[in-house]
């Protein structure tokens, strides 16, 4: 194969770099460990005179499942960290949020808060104009009790 039997450090260089470019329009980091990779052989095919074809791509393949794995595992659970973990997260903002009930509700029930209708649930029946207390969510279900 002619075109495998001549790769080049540059090959390797520009296929990384490449990669990269991809990444930034398509920002998802699975294009970061294969770059990484691809960069990782240019340098071994530097200091590898006589490194073949066939052993370039198979260390290019592993590489890029290591380092593709790596960043699954390590940054990107780094790079979700956040100062506001609520941010996207309605139900979970509600919790605390006092309201007074505009109908009667036995178990489950209805309310409008804001531009959203919510499912209330409670234990046992709550009367209309009761006030109470969003205290936990089960899924983007609000768990409210009497004051």
């Amino acid at each position: 194969m002619p075109l495998f039997g001549e790769l080049q450090p540059w090959h390797w260089f520009v296929l990384g770099l490449c990669l990269l470019i991809i990444e930034i329009f398509v920002p998802a980091g699975f294009f970061i460990g294969i770059s990484v990779a691809s960069i990782l052989m240019a340098l071994l095919s530097l200091a590898i005179d006589d490194l073949n074809w066939e052993w370039q791509l198979m260390l290019f393949a592993i590489f890029a499942v290591v380092f593709t794995v790596l960043y699954l595992r390590v940054f990107k659970r780094f790079n979700q960290k956040t100062d506001s973990p609520k941010l996207n997260d309605r139900a979970a903002q509600l919790i605390g949020l006092q309201l007074t009930l505009e109908e009667s509700i036995s178990g489950q029930g209805h309310i409008q808060i804001g531009d959203t209708r919510w499912t209330l649930q409670c234990e046992g029946s709550i009367d209309a104009g009761t006030n109470v207390r969003v205290v936990d969510r089960r899924g983007m279900n609000l768990i409210v009790e009497a004051l």
